[in-house]
């Protein structure tokens, strides 16, 4: 393996460790993410690193309380401390306007795909301005 493959790997282990060997499909609990996710909804979600993250993508990542909870959030930024995730439904949930960044090691993916209640297999919808 050349020597820059190896110190990328190397990286990736260290800050995601074992989950980055997904992918994985999540199901939506609670109303945070509403309208854009329903509750029943099951995402699809893809390792990623957190720098291949594009700004407003769906994301899935370990509860920072500990509680073994896995929160589907919006990307707002990538910062030196760790992921700044936002609820599209602002009234309800918790997001980083809580608790802070979430470390990079709580990170699982990117949300790629939506199976809605009812069947319908979609994108995630975009940031909405």
């Amino acid at each position: 393996m050349p020597r820059a493959a190896a110190a990328a790997a190397h990286l990736a282990t260290t800050i995601a460790g074992p989950r980055w060997r997904g992918p994985w499909w999540f199901r939506v609990r609670g109303r945070s993410m509403l309208p854009t996710l329903q509750e029943g909804d099951a995402v699809f979600v893809r390792p990623r690193l957190p720098a291949d993250l594009p700004p407003g993508a769906l994301v899935v990542a370990d509860d920072p309380d500990g509680s073994g909870r896995v929160l589907v959030k919006r990307l707002e930024a990538v910062g030196p401390a760790g992921i700044v995730v936002r609820s599209d439904n602002r009234s309800e949930g918790r997001d980083s306007r809580q608790f802070g960044p979430i470390p990079f090691h709580h990170l699982h993916g990117q949300v790629l795909f939506v199976w809605t209640r009812d069947g319908a297999l979609r994108r995630p919808p975009p940031l909405r301005s």
